[in-house]
């Protein structure tokens, strides 16, 4: 243990103490490292307790090496005396009790309950001793923080719950608890409406691109990417696909089942795979050829199989790259709810979580519920308008209530914010004086192991405890005698009344026997007929009933008939729109088909009519030059024709002038001798 405050500046010193049961290697020892740095800076120092074999090598806090259970503290640290005597509450005893058996063995007996108040009365020292300004314990599942929280109540310490935020590089306080009752949930003014979806599309943009790149550093040997042998196996899945994720059952509080640690998780389920297995039994009726994908917690791994079902167990794959084959995402209470809203799935929730009641997954609260809700998710019914309603809530979240853990985390609070947090109660701590210097310089030597039990100082604080602890239980008989003889004088005079009250009650039975002595002849015909009538309605009930039988198997039927028709009916209408779907995905494909065919033959089209157009320009260019060429030979044709018409005609001229001349001799023939007149029609028969 490396102390770096002197004895004498204890009395300048104040401490935050908190407990992790984490691995040493956790990421969440290096924020406390960041806050226990800061803290120093203000005499605070931080104390983290844990069951580590190698405690973690970080600056800025000290790691104390306790049990994880409360009764293996007690077996280790039983001399260790109590100071004083707490008052806790009737129920603090059956809940240490509780918390450890569900953590460790399921012990009881005089043995397991004397070590539990052992351990009790160790945590009082260690609080009388420290008088710590805050607690921080990691979440309220562990025994140890069921015990600080305790303390811290009954001292009227400040107490925070520290747990991881729900998605990578962020961590949230609570002062009430986890899961159900982190800040997320039980926040008035995070419960989201219709009205509160409008949001800044921006700061939701810097979230969902951070996670996009962001790889999850979150049980690294469990989230990696699908291998190449196994890419086949999940390239051919058989449609719808289902991811189950599993929760961490007794970290989050899931398997808790006794009255003390809480009833606010599932009200249907108590484990993952109970969990689980009713899904399958749904899913074998409702949807037989899908395909299931199961991605169990690491800290809670089971394995399931189920007969006529496809089953997948990928509880090594990266959780992103399942999400992303997944049709409808499962799951109890987890951070990874947040990443199917950054991804774009349905959500289907088996227990209370941050998101219940906010209509952004499709919420299971009993086990008439599986089956509706999952072909809501399978349909996408509302999809939308849920994932804008997650959208809004995150955006909300990192902007109030996560404590981003790096420089870069797309939210408004850091790390640095907690401490602040804390730096506000180092006034709260009693005044320190020299025996608080001493009580420190007994616990600095007990963590560095050399306190020894068989001091003087110690067996004389120890008898000095024990006489104290005698004084006080004698006078706790005293005043316990005195109530007891206070209660039997009550009891003694309540008995007189009780003398009093009953004989007169004696009396009034006497007179009420005199009075029944008198009627018993009425009273037995009165009975008689009441006899007569029960033997009538009596028969008339056993034909009732089975009237009533007949009509509650017809009724039974007619229900198992109409059951029978809307599985039928909803498994249509599954097949449908999933037929749907595939046509129009098919319709889509033509279509984009089709325009690339279009495309094509506008291209070809234009080609040719642009070739089209250049044979077009020569042809009408050799047209026009035929056009000259017939037109040059028509006008010279016209001009030989009229050039031969022209000779024609003045051949027809002389020849009309010969016949002129020749009417005129024959003229002179007609009028001179036959001969002549002969020679006359001679002439003209053959005249042209």
């Amino acid at each position: 243990m490396n102390w770096q405050i002197s004895a004498e500046g204890y009395t300048m010193t104040s401490f935050a103490i908190t407990c992790c049961y984490l691995e040493q290697h956790d990421e969440i020892y290096k924020i406390f490292s960041e806050i226990g740095i800061q803290l120093l800076e203000d005499g605070i120092e931080l104390i983290v307790v844990g069951n580590w074999t190698e405690p973690p090598d970080y600056p800025g806090f000290h790691a104390v090496v306790l049990p994880f259970l409360l009764s293996e503290q007690g077996r280790d640290y039983y001399n260790f005396y109590a100071a004083s005597k707490l008052p806790m509450s009737i129920d603090a005893d059956a809940e240490f009790a509780a918390i450890d058996q569900q953590w460790g063995p399921s012990a009881q007996g005089l043995e397991f309950n004397y070590f539990l108040q052992r351990a009790v009365a160790f945590w009082q020292t260690i609080f009388e001793i420290l008088s710590p300004v805050a607690v921080l314990p990691w979440g309220v599942t562990a025994p140890v923080s069921r015990v600080m929280l305790r303390m811290a109540q009954i001292r009227q310490i400040p107490a925070y719950i520290i747990e991881r935020g729900y998605l990578e590089d962020t961590v949230m306080l609570s002062a009430s608890g986890q899961t159900a009752l982190s800040p997320s949930t039980y926040a008035p003014d995070l419960v989201l409406k219709a009205k509160d979806l409008a949001y800044p599309k921006k700061d939701w943009e810097r979230i969902k691109t951070y996670y996009s790149i962001k790889e999850s550093d979150r049980y690294q040997q469990n989230n990696i990417l699908i291998s190449e042998d196994r890419l086949h196996q999940f390239a051919n899945l058989n449609g719808p696909v289902f991811l189950y994720i599993g929760s961490n059952d007794r970290g989050s509080g899931l398997s808790f089942h006794h009255h003390a640690l809480g009833e606010k998780n599932s009200p249907a389920f108590e484990s993952s795979k109970e969990a689980l297995e009713e899904v399958c039994v749904c899913l074998k009726r409702v949807y037989p050829d899908c395909t299931l994908i199961y991605k169990p917690h690491p800290a809670t791994k089971f394995e399931i199989e189920a007969d006529d079902l496809t089953i997948i167990n990928a509880s090594d794959v990266k959780l992103t790259q399942l999400i992303d084959y997944a049709d409808v995402v499962i799951n109890l209470s987890s951070g990874s709810q947040f990443h199917t809203i950054l991804q774009e799935k349905p959500l289907v929730t088996l227990a209370n979580s941050f998101l219940t009641g906010r209509s952004v997954a499709y919420e299971v609260h009993t086990l008439d519920d599986i089956e509706t809700q999952l072909s809501l998710a399978v349909t996408r019914t509302g999809l939308e308008e849920r994932l804008a309603r997650g959208r809004a809530l995150m955006v909300q979240l990192y902007d109030r209530y996560l404590y981003g853990t790096k420089p870069t985390t797309p939210t408004r609070l850091f790390t640095s914010d907690i401490t602040e947090v804390i730096k506000r109660y180092k006034n709260y701590v009693p005044k320190k004086d020299q025996k608080f210097v001493n009580n420190i310089d007994e616990f600095r030597a007990f963590l560095d192991g050399s306190y020894s039990k068989n001091s003087w100082k110690y067996r004389e604080d120890y008898l000095n405890s024990i006489i104290q602890i005698g004084h006080e239980e004698r006078d706790e008989l005293r005043r316990t005698n005195q109530n007891l003889r206070e209660e039997a004088d009550r009891l003694f005079e309540e008995q007189k009344q009780y003398a009093v009250q009953k004989a007169t009650l004696s009396e009034e039975i006497e007179v009420l026997k005199r009075s029944l002595a008198e009627s018993d002849g009425e009273h037995d015909a009165r009975i008689q007929d009441l006899h007569t009538q029960r033997s009538t309605l009596e028969s008339q009930l056993v034909l009732l009933n089975e009237t009533l039988a007949a009509e509650n198997d017809l009724a039974a039927e007619r229900i198992r008939q109409a059951d029978q028709n809307v599985a039928v009916a909803q498994a249509e209408s599954a097949k449908l729109a999933a037929d749907i779907e595939d046509l129009a995905r098919q319709k889509a494909a033509e279509k984009e088909k089709l325009a690339d065919e279009i495309d094509q033959l506008t291209k070809q089209h234009t080609g040719e009519l642009a070739k089209l157009a250049e044979e077009i320009g020569e042809l009408t260019k050799q047209h026009i030059v035929e056009i000259t060429t017939l037109k040059q030979g028509f006008h010279d044709t016209l001009a030989e024709v009229n050039g031969r018409l022209m000779q024609t005609l003045e051949k027809y001229k002389e020849l009309e002038q010969h016949a002129k001349n020749t009417d005129h001799i024959l003229d002179m023939y007609r009028l001179g001798s036959p001969t002549q007149y002969a020679i006359w029609g001679t002439l003209r028969s053959k005249r042209p």
